[in-house]
């Protein structure tokens, strides 16, 4: 929805890394326009791992997403051995998967399915979220980041 530069820099510099929390709904209109022209059969979201989660006493993801879908939790985040933001590019791609799917329930192959996130940067992280989704017979899946 909006290109990476300064102001999205440091609005998730305040909202992930301080937990400004207020700050999930700030781009709440925009996501409600973009939601109203786009019909999904289930929509999932990018979850943070345990430990991101308990050290921000949030998911900044589906704080940001679940006013306006209504989201079924399906993935499941191990911990990384350091943040994303933290990594470089050549870290990021080499990233190992980090994604398994919360139940074993299959799902009809032709579900369309929406993934939330917040930040596309190398595209490992739904990369990896598409292929443990396509175990639970997931395969019509379709994307959306608030910042490339």
């Amino acid at each position: 929805m909006f290109g990476y530069n300064q102001f999205i820099h440091n609005y998730f510099k305040q909202y992930k890394r301080y937990g400004d929390i207020l700050l999930a709904d700030l781009f709440l209109k925009d996501l409600l326009i973009w939601s109203q022209s786009h019909k999904f059969d289930l929509i999932t979201y990018i979850p943070a791992s345990k430990g991101h989660q308990n050290a921000r006493g949030f998911d900044p993801v589906w704080e940001m997403y679940h006013k306006v879908f209504d989201l079924t939790p399906l993935l499941l985040k191990i911990d990384a051995d350091k943040p994303q933001a933290q990594k470089n590019r050549d870290e990021r791609l080499k990233t190992p998967q980090t994604f398994s799917c919360i139940n074993d329930q299959v799902y009809p192959s032709q579900t369309k399915v929406l993934i939330v996130d917040d930040i596309y940067t190398t595209g490992r992280t739904i990369l990896h979220a598409k292929t443990a989704l396509k175990t639970i017979g997931l395969d019509d899946i379709y994307t959306f980041s608030l910042s490339r």
